[in-house]
């Protein structure tokens, strides 16, 4: 008896064949979101007041970054997650499974992750206050789950829904 293949056959197949080194990348890439995202909540600025004088004689308060160097590494691991995954989507964008199992869910549970991270950081360690950077990495945060969700169902129900039927 000679089975024949459906495209979704031909795609699980094929997914499952994708050489190991694309499939390490696209691990490490979603490891390094994940990194940069847990590595944010660290730069927070904190209440620390520092009082200067100013050229009229005010007293200035400014706010500081807690901690420059975990920004620029999250900001460089991030960078070089989306340069990584951008490339292997490019690479394999026609293999609904393999992106969905290997890029876009790991970065949904990676976002949920870094959120979490986020909501602790600000409201354990900053007494619910949320600075300029918690906002803005609030935001890139939840913009990278949001995205990566919308993503995931349009691959999931509309082109995989297509080609399985």
């Amino acid at each position: 008896m000679k089975y024949t293949y459906t495209s979704y056959n031909l795609m699980v197949i094929e997914s499952n064949n994708i050489p190991m080194q694309w499939n390490i990348m696209a691990a490490i890439s979603t490891w390094l979101f994940l990194a940069g995202f847990i590595f944010l909540p660290g730069t927070f600025t904190s209440l620390q007041s520092i009082q200067s004088q100013t050229r009229t004689g005010n007293i200035v308060k400014s706010f500081t970054a807690s901690n420059i160097v975990l920004l620029v590494f999250s900001i460089i691991f991030c960078v070089i997650a989306a340069s990584i995954i951008g490339a292997l989507w490019l690479r394999y964008h026609y293999n609904y499974i393999w992106l969905l199992h290997r890029l876009l869910y790991p970065l949904v549970l990676n976002s949920l992750s870094g959120l979490a991270t986020i909501l602790i950081g600000v409201y354990i360690s900053h007494n619910g206050h949320w600075s300029k950077t918690a906002i803005y990495t609030i935001s890139l945060v939840s913009s990278t789950l949001v995205s990566t969700i919308l993503i995931s169902i349009i691959y999931e129900f509309w082109f995989l829904r297509r080609i399985s039927h």
